[in-house]
């Protein structure tokens, strides 16, 4: 007798800025209910007695998506972030689909890199040089976690159909 067996949920990453928790738990909040087989990790979720490094090393190790949530705030202590530190450290390509998030205006943020990757060839969330708390764009964040969920819904199907097919 052949059970069904349930897909394994996406594992999320996401690396921000600690000045940008507001608008992380908005949007963890909006994807949450919004996309369905998903588990998502950041680095507040570090619990007492674990070091952020060694869980941060691990999360980078087995997330399936990477969702770097660009602001000033994240770019201006960038190369002195754990996370981008290990990333570049790795002799291994990262495996995760990495995609920027706009969360707040700022010029150059394309020059940076992510391990291999340059955040320049890479396709933002919710869209190319629209950003989420931009209110000239959107109507409100809603709008804008919308947007952002429909496209990650995409990549999310893509992941799980590629995974299906190993």
């Amino acid at each position: 007798m052949k059970y069904y067996q349930a897909p394994k949920p996406l594992k999320f990453l996401y690396l921000n800025s600690r000045e940008d928790e507001k608008l992380l738990k908005d949007l963890e909040k909006y994807l949450s209910s919004s996309l369905e087989g998903i588990k998502i990790w950041h680095e507040a979720k570090t619990i007492g007695g674990q070091t952020p490094k060694v869980e941060i090393e691990k999360h980078l190790n087995s997330a399936d998506i990477i969702l770097l949530l660009i602001s000033p705030n994240f770019l201006s202590d960038y190369d002195n972030k754990i996370e981008i530190n290990l990333a570049k450290a790795r002799e291994q390509p990262i495996k995760a689909t990495v995609i920027p998030v706009l969360l707040t205006k700022i010029i150059g943020w394309e020059r940076y890199s992510f391990a291999n990757l340059k955040l320049a060839n890479l396709e933002p969330l919710p869209q190319k040089d629209k950003f989420i708390t931009d209110r000239r764009v959107w109507i409100n964040k809603n709008d804008a976690f919308y947007f952002t969920a429909q496209g990650l819904e995409k990549v999310k199907q893509d992941k799980t159909s590629r995974n299906n097919l190993k």
